[in-house]
């Protein structure tokens, strides 16, 4: 039976429980160090990254790079039946969740929160654990704000270079870090 995402009680050596919610990163936040940095927090004050994996929603590069010529795009998700998407599960606050609201444009509209979407945590042979079914919470861009299936802008290397370190760090697939170096090139 799957997890709300609302309903999560932890204790992460913090002092005290509270609330929090599977956030699933696929781009740059799988980093704990990048996370840390956006969140304002020590990165040791947080958990490693659970590995996980997004069924039914495809990775895009589609979200416009705040300096074009130079970031190009960065990841977003689309559903997508079939498709997967790798990246860690972060247990964050809702205090958190609003930093990360903030950061990502939400209110400006440049991306919109997405809750409660069924996804997995990958066991230690890098398979779905599907009895542990999480609903999770993650980023992805507004409808409206995607760039044009035309558009030429593409991920910048090191972009790209971040999510395959942070994937190598979380022990995602190796078909996943392939497929992350092959969108490099």
């Amino acid at each position: 039976m799957a997890r709300p995402a609302t309903s999560l009680a932890c204790d992460l050596g913090m002092g005290a429980a509270f609330r929090a919610r599977h956030y699933f990163a696929f781009g740059a936040n799988m980093s704990n160090a990048a996370l840390s940095a956006r969140l304002g927090m020590m990165p040791q004050s947080m958990h490693p990254g659970i590995p996980s994996v997004l069924p039914d929603w495809e990775l895009r590069f589609d979200v416009r790079g705040h300096w074009p010529l130079v970031e190009g795009a960065f990841a977003s998700a689309a559903p997508c039946v079939g498709a997967k998407i790798y990246g860690v599960f972060h247990l964050l606050t809702e205090d958190q969740l609003a930093v990360l609201d903030d950061l990502e444009g939400v209110w400006e509209g440049q991306n919109q929160r997405i809750e409660g979407v069924p996804a997995f945590p990958l066991d230690s042979h890098a398979r779905a654990a599907e009895e542990d079914e999480v609903h999770c919470t993650f980023y992805t861009s507004a409808a409206g704000m995607r760039l044009p299936p035309d558009s030429l802008a593409k991920p910048s290397s090191r972009y790209m270079e971040l999510l395959e370190f942070a994937s190598r760090e979380a022990r995602l697939p190796e078909s996943w870090l392939m497929e992350l170096a092959r969108r490099r090139k």
